[in-house]
């Protein structure tokens, strides 16, 4: 995973942030650039007479806790902290979403930090 991210990263494809606790990872987030099909968002989040055919949105790639620091806020820090992420780049190059690349197991976390 870690040399994963880093050939990432050099590639420009992806940014992957750790969350550290006493010199030790406790989490991380990776999040990239992505577009939202204009059919896919709900009409109530639309732009009347957007003429292009996708939205601009960033997506939390990957995110994850050490299985030691799970259910104790870690998870819900790294979201938090990705959402800060994509606000303070979206006041520099435009973004309306953010989305997120979900386990299945993992969607009811989302959903309640709502995604």
């Amino acid at each position: 995973m870690i040399n994963d991210a880093l050939d990432d990263q050099d590639e420009m494809i992806s940014r992957t942030y750790l969350c550290c606790l006493n010199k030790s990872i406790t989490g991380f987030f990776t999040i990239v650039a992505d577009t939202i099909e204009v059919q896919a968002i709900d009409e109530a989040d639309g732009i009347d007479g957007y003429p292009y055919h996708k939205y601009p949105s960033i997506k939390i790639a990957r995110l994850a806790v050490d299985e030691t620091c799970e259910r104790q806020g870690f998870g819900r820090f790294l979201v938090l902290a990705a959402i800060g992420l994509a606000l303070s780049v979206s006041g520099i190059i435009g973004c309306r979403y953010l989305t997120v690349d979900s386990n299945p197991e993992s969607m009811s976390f989302y959903e309640r930090l709502g995604f």
